[in-house]
């Protein structure tokens, strides 16, 4: 007997909403923010296996996720830089101006099949185009407080790979727990151009990567629990709750977003197809969000609007782009808005099928 695919979803938010507001997650914030200043933002691809709080052991609600498919985004395209100003504007109002900024690709040490689907499980061609992304983002901020840093993500051992400035690469599942001192060396080594407040407080962050390492080393988890097995699609923005590993999420931030939508329905067609996903058991679902900061005046209602646009728009795009994957199996939408300060969800559409 299927399971309820929005259902399924909506348990997960609502699960997610209650640990962000606990008492325990305030505080956890609060002590969060009283050791740093620097602002983290993580671009990343729509696989919902490439968990940067999870891997880096933040606070909920933290870290600013950008995700699209292959982490495949363009600097120049008006709606990523009207976010990343509204981001750094939110930091400074915090006082916090140091913006840190990591430009990821992923792939698996154990099985290359296991790697970035956007770019076919290319492992090379993904780290070649995000060079060329974080190089863009240099010309545009290097007068600016903002530092940017390419990494990868392994999936397998949830292991941050650390690009550095001159072309060194350090794997940190090859990387032993060490002192706070070794790794501000190491750090300063790799990036010689970060300012000392960005170094102080990435390095924590490096030594968590570490300590989580070796948490998922000690799980042995089966070989069956890394692949693909994705069966929902999520458009839009507000999806920081998400870590559902089975979610391609898939964000506005590219010129042409049906490129993306239809690029993550060809993925979840091709786990139907590979057996990976049986739609009887495990429902397809298309979800649209869109976020709002302030719950009084203008932002709800022009965040409904959006939400309500994106998810006729995805659907039209998967009927027109992957009519095998809307024709042969029921794949429900949803369409929701999300106050971002009590991650509160709101629902304005929902479609059964």
């Amino acid at each position: 007997m299927a399971t309820n695919g929005i259902d399924q979803f909506l348990r997960t938010q609502a699960q997610s909403a209650a640990s962000f507001s606990s008492t325990r997650a305030v505080l956890e914030r609060e002590l969060y923010w009283s050791r740093t200043s620097t602002e983290i933002e993580v671009y990343k691809c729509s696989d919902a296996r490439v968990k940067g709080s999870r891997y880096l052991k933040t606070p909920l609600g933290v870290l600013t996720p950008r995700r699209t498919i292959g982490g495949k985004f363009e600097m120049w395209w008006p709606d990523l830089q009207k976010e990343i100003e509204m981001w750094r504007q939110r930091a400074a109002k915090k006082f916090r101006h140091r913006c840190l900024s990591l430009f990821s690709y992923h792939f698996s040490r154990g099985d290359e099949h296991r790697g970035c689907a956007g770019f076919d499980c290319q492992t090379n061609d993904a780290i070649a185009y995000t060079t060329a992304l974080l190089e863009d983002f240099k010309r545009i901020y290097q007068q600016s407080t903002m530092f940017g840093v390419m990494v990868g993500f392994e999936t397998d051992l949830e292991a941050m790979v650390l690009h550095g400035e001159s072309g060194e690469v350090l794997d940190l599942a090859e990387v032993e727990i060490t002192s706070v001192s070794r790794l501000e060396w190491m750090i300063r080594r790799l990036f010689p151009s970060m300012d000392e407040e960005s170094v102080r407080d990435f390095v924590p962050r490096v030594q968590a990567n570490i300590e989580h390492i070796q948490e998922v080393r000690e799980l042995e988890r089966p070989i069956e629990a890394l692949g693909h097995q994705e069966h929902m699609l999520l458009v839009g923005r507000g999806y920081e709750y998400m870590h559902d590993p089975n979610a391609l999420i898939v964000s506005p931030h590219t010129p042409d977003l049906a490129v993306p939508i239809a690029s993550a329905g060809g993925v979840i067609l091709n786990n139907i197809n590979q057996g990976l996903v049986i739609p009887a058991k495990t429902p397809i679902v298309v979800v649209t969000s869109a976020p709002y900061f302030e719950p009084i005046g203008p932002e709800p209602e022009l965040a409904r609007q959006k939400s309500l646009g994106l998810c006729r728009f995805a659907y039209r795009v998967l009927e027109e782009r992957v009519p095998e994957l809307v024709r042969n199996y029921p794949v429900s939408t949803l369409a929701v808005t999300i106050d971002m300060t009590t991650w509160r969800l709101n629902i304005h559409d929902r479609v059964d099928r």
